[in-house]
């Protein structure tokens, strides 16, 4: 008799977040938001300028459900030509109040992989083994949808009802880290723990490819099409890091360590 396995792998839920071409304030709620889940940085950028690539992204990424960034009737035609990835669930939000006005998460959120990082390598240790950092910049910085894409960032707590950086800050022992605009970025950023780097954290590929290198992502820090794109190819878990030419001076140390590897 013929006998056949099945192999399962289990991973985060993977949404696609619904934007308007061009609008920085859907791209930077859907960055901030992704952030806090566990597996977000995996989930790509649907910029509806071209719907029909957008789509084609849906099914490229594999893509479990669609979350627009507003209510808006663009948004929500291209989420309707998806019926089948219609919001798991009652609540059509990511975060709902709870008892006390206390945020709770409706998606598998990074206060997992936190507390998996605080018992191994936090709890009762006098110096802990993998320290978080948050970076700040300021909002007028050139480069700062670079760092928010990049290094990420998570919303304000007014915003959502929860304090995923007081969080981070509490259990991981998180230090804030200033990125200002007439310096260099470190040039080990990008071996931090981030809110980028914890988002992944111990998640791995099903298969890989026959190459892995890092490379960079040569673009305009302030072109929308360039950072949605940048997302993406991290979304698709390639190694790559954001160089924009004009930002030499801030960007080149970070650059050159980062392709050395």
């Amino acid at each position: 008799m013929a006998t056949s396995s099945i192999r399962i792998r289990y991973r985060p839920l993977r949404l696609g977040w619904c934007i308007r071409e061009g609008n920085w304030d859907d791209l930077r709620r859907a960055l901030r938001l992704t952030h806090t889940l566990w597996g977000g940085v995996f989930n790509p950028i649907l910029s509806l300028g071209d719907p029909d690539r957008a789509a084609q992204l849906v099914r490229l990424y594999q893509v479990d459900a669609l979350f627009p960034s507003d209510e808006d009737a663009q948004l929500a035609a291209f989420v309707e030509r998806f019926p089948y990835l219609r919001w798991p669930g009652v609540h059509k939000k990511l975060f709902i109040e709870g008892t006390g006005g206390r945020g709770l998460a409706t998606c598998l959120d990074i206060s997992h992989p936190v507390r998996r990082i605080y018992e191994e390598h936090v709890d009762g240790k006098q110096e802990p083994k993998v320290p978080a950092t948050l970076f700040d910049w300021d909002a007028a910085d050139p480069l700062r949808d670079v760092f928010l894409a990049q290094l990420g960032a998570y919303p304000a707590r007014e915003e959502i009802h929860l304090d995923y950086a007081g969080m981070v800050e509490r259990n991981l022992k998180g230090a804030r880290t200033a990125l200002p605009p007439e310096r260099p970025v470190p040039a080990d950023a990008f071996k931090q723990l981030t809110p980028s780097a914890l988002s992944k954290f111990d998640l791995r590929r099903d298969r890989s490819p026959n190459w892995d290198y890092p490379g960079l992502y040569v673009g305009d820090a302030g072109d929308f099409t360039d950072i949605v794109n940048f997302w993406n190819l991290r979304a698709a878990s390639l190694r790559v890091l954001f160089f924009d030419p004009q930002h030499e001076s801030r960007l080149g140390e970070l650059a050159r360590a980062y392709v050395r590897l």
